[in-house]
């Protein structure tokens, strides 16, 4: 009789754990990357210089590539940094004498910084928050005969966007994502320019959305893969 009560002790309790195992919520996609990096960029940065005129501000833009990693299901960081280099040159030939002027030498460099925030999520897709910062740095030399002409920008975002990362999961890639955001920043940028003993200085402030006038500049600027490993 006590043997076949703890058999039917046993029985139950086996039963009650397939139970709870049948309704255990089923995990999510972004479950399976907290805790791991993932490889991507983020939108393109446009830096500052000066251009002809004293006031006339000319950019030049860097991306971003770096990686995200969920420290928990709630919070995540992203860490960024874009280079950018440049120079040329122009050859003259006239007649036997051949004249070679060296172009612009340019350097940019973005540093990215954001948090993204998870707000809801379902099996394969996690609505986002992300608060983001953009440090940029550019230099411009041109050399001439007498003085080299330098032009040093400073650049500044501060915003932050929304959106949902997508994951592949519905085709057995949870680790490849697609993230989709909008959003708005503050910008300031700032550049000078010196020749000589001679040195102009300009600075900009605007506030904006990530949407810009281009129709395909929502691919470019809202729109990113993230492969997690």
């Amino acid at each position: 009789m006590i043997l076949r009560n703890a058999s039917l002790a046993l029985l139950l309790a086996s039963s009650s754990a397939l139970a709870q195992q049948a309704v255990a919520p089923v995990a999510t996609d972004h479950a399976g990357v907290v805790g791991h990096y993932g490889a991507t960029w983020f939108a393109p940065v446009s830096l500052s210089t000066l251009g002809s005129g004293n006031n006339d501000f000319a950019t030049f833009s860097v991306t971003p590539v770096g990686v995200r990693y969920w420290m928990n299901s709630g919070m995540g960081l992203d860490l960024g940094v874009g280079l950018a280099f440049g120079s040329g040159s122009e050859e003259t030939v006239n007649g036997n004498r051949t004249t070679t002027v060296e172009g612009p030498r340019a350097f940019g460099m973005v540093l990215h910084g954001g948090l993204p925030l998870a707000l809801s999520t379902g099996k394969h897709y996690t609505f986002l928050a992300v608060p983001e910062l953009n440090l940029g740095f550019s230099n411009t030399t041109q050399k001439g005969d007498a003085n080299d002409t330098t032009v040093n920008g400073f650049h500044l975002d501060l915003g932050a966007r929304a959106g949902a990362e997508i994951h592949f999961g519905f085709i057995d890639l949870p680790q490849l994502s697609l993230q989709a955001t909008v959003g708005a920043a503050f910008a300031y940028d700032s550049a000078s320019r010196e020749f000589g003993n001679d040195k102009v200085t300009a600075s900009n402030t605007s506030f904006g959305t990530t949407v810009q006038n281009e129709p395909w500049s929502i691919f470019r600027s809202n729109v990113a893969a993230i492969y997690y490993f």
